[in-house]
């Protein structure tokens, strides 16, 4: 079974650690931005209804990242132009600081812990309304294959 989450609003990667000075020690924090963006996915996760993936088993994890077009995208009239209607999305921020905010997110709702993860397939696009689609199961490195065929066949991934 494919548990199917959608995260509305534009994707965003999660930053650096930041440090600052304390007296004679540093103190490291994260930005409350990364902090309220990962209570946003939190929150909408548990409002779909996760089964939650008991310790130990493993997990396979599809991201799939719809990212809002540039304004130089469109033409005159508003819609997208020719040259950049399948244009791959290549811009920030990085489809490996975006999965760590999910996978953070997902911690104790989804799955014990991201460490049970053993594959993660993602990828980021262009699309008319910004979200992040989750797609997770539970299963071995043996299920990759089924996964990605049901990913393809029942929800549409890399659909044109």
């Amino acid at each position: 079974m494919i548990q199917v989450f959608e995260i509305k609003g534009t994707p965003r990667g999660q930053g650096r650690a930041r440090a600052r000075n304390h007296g004679k020690f540093a103190r490291v924090y994260e930005d409350p931005e990364d902090t309220k963006y990962k209570e946003n996915i939190k929150a909408q996760i548990a409002n779909q209804n996760p089964q939650f993936i008991a310790q130990g088993k493993p997990v396979l994890l599809c991201l799939v990242y719809h990212m809002e077009r540039p304004k130089g995208h469109y033409g005159a009239k508003g819609n997208v132009t020719p040259k950049h209607e399948n244009e791959d999305c290549v811009s920030k921020p990085d489809v490996d600081n975006m999965e760590k905010a999910c996978k953070d997110a997902m911690k104790g709702i989804v799955w014990h812990d991201d460490n049970q993860v053993v594959c993660v397939w993602h990828f980021k696009q262009y699309a008319e309304v910004p979200k992040v689609q989750i797609f997770v199961s539970g299963g071995g490195v043996k299920d990759i294959r089924r996964f990605l065929m049901l990913l393809m066949r029942d929800h549409g991934v890399l659909d044109e």
